[in-house]
């Protein structure tokens, strides 16, 4: 027998800082259970250089939003994904139809996601969501194999660029730091600034170490 052929895999990964940090272990369990060849992902623009340090990834499409509006956005994007296959599998992270859209666009031969908002005719196996499962075990049930209760034990690590930022601002390896990104989008999840006030003043008190504040 040959070799099995090349197996491209596309990941549309979440549109939000928090859950695009949750995916990182269903992108490292897939780089050691699935052994795809080639690891692509697609993120929005200000995502793209945390979704490159991310585990298993090989390339990162960066998109627009203002550039793919609407549904007819979507589909554009899943086409101009297209021409980086042939995809064996995409892997839809986001519940969004418009999400399956995109996915169903990019001529995947595969297409798996979660049924949601009427979209499982787009997605060639469309997983039953179970209420009360953390997002971190959800995206980690698309990997084919994957325990019902898969184990979380393994640290997942997130690469360290070359020329990283932290050293820009003076701040030695050596030195613990501590980054806080105190804003949220969702006003439900912003602490008031007293609150992070109290937080950094506590962080200051112990050991040596630099507090770095991410965001704008």
């Amino acid at each position: 027998m040959g070799p099995e052929p090349a197996r491209t895999v596309l990941v549309i990964l979440p549109n939000w800082l928090g859950d695009l940090v949750m995916s990182a272990g269903f992108l490292a369990r897939l780089s050691s259970a699935a052994r795809p060849s080639r690891v692509d992902v697609a993120v929005p623009e200000h995502l793209a250089d945390l979704a490159s340090l991310l585990p298993g990834v090989t390339r990162v499409h960066a998109w627009r939003r203002q550039d793919y509006r609407g549904l007819s956005g979507a589909f554009r994007l899943g086409r101009q994904l297209r021409q980086s296959g042939p995809f064996a599998t995409c892997y839809c992270l986001p519940r969004s139809f418009r999400s399956a859209v995109t996915a169903f666009a990019s001529g995947a031969g595969e297409r798996v996601g979660y049924r949601q908002e009427l979209r499982s005719f787009l997605l060639t196996r469309a997983v039953r969501r179970r209420s009360g499962v953390h997002r971190v075990i959800e995206y980690l049930r698309l990997v084919p194999g994957t325990p019902e209760a898969p184990d979380l034990g393994t640290n997942v690590h997130v690469a360290r660029p070359e020329g990283s930022a932290f050293g820009e601002l003076g701040i030695s390896p050596e030195r613990p730091a501590v980054a806080l990104n105190i804003h949220s989008e969702a006003q439900a999840r912003r602490m008031a600034l007293g609150k992070w006030a109290r937080v950094v003043g506590a962080l200051s008190a112990g050991p040596a170490r630099s507090i770095v504040l991410l965001g704008s």
